[in-house]
């Protein structure tokens, strides 16, 4: 059998093609399949950054959250009449990021039949402390590059708990 020379394939209107293993993609399909790839890539990688970002942002929240809390139970753990005395803001890192953390009391009263501590003394009233923990850290997509958390907790101003036995 003899080997016959590649016949042409032709449609009318249509560029002319080989018709053995020789065909590929002509150029334009070419660059336009690089094209469609271009646009696919920077949308994923739009995509990826934002995600990132998102993240890192949620993670530095959470370390937050984990250091006010743990402020906030170490400072329950005070004794009522030092609780004014509170450390000065002290720095904490976490993962590389240095969290700083602050802790401010006031005094105020709890009413007995009340859930918001005043600043003024009323009758039958119980001498407490509020104290605001504020953790503070770098984050570029915060206002002002910087991030802030806090949180409050009230502490007895005594250390001896008072029962009414009148009741």
């Amino acid at each position: 059998m003899r080997n016959r020379p590649a016949q042409r394939v032709t449609t009318p209107g249509a560029a002319t093609r080989h018709a053995d293993s020789e065909a590929g993609f002509t150029l334009i399909e070419t660059a336009v399949s690089i094209a469609v790839a271009g646009i696919i890539l920077a949308a994923l990688t739009s995509f990826l950054v934002s995600v990132t970002q998102t993240t890192n942002q949620l993670n530095g929240m959470q370390s937050a959250l984990e250091i006010a809390t743990s402020a906030a139970n170490e400072t329950r753990n005070i004794n009522g009449p030092n609780v004014p005395q509170l450390a000065q803001p002290s720095p904490v890192t976490v993962n590389g990021i240095t969290y700083q953390l602050a802790r401010t009391a006031t005094a105020c009263w709890l009413p007995p039949a009340g859930t918001t501590c005043a600043a003024s003394n009323a009758a039958g009233s119980a001498p407490m402390y509020r104290v605001v923990i504020t953790v503070t850290w770098p984050d570029h997509t915060c206002p002002s590059n910087t991030c802030t958390y806090s949180t409050t907790t009230l502490i007895r101003n005594n250390t001896n708990p008072q029962f009414n036995t009148n009741q």
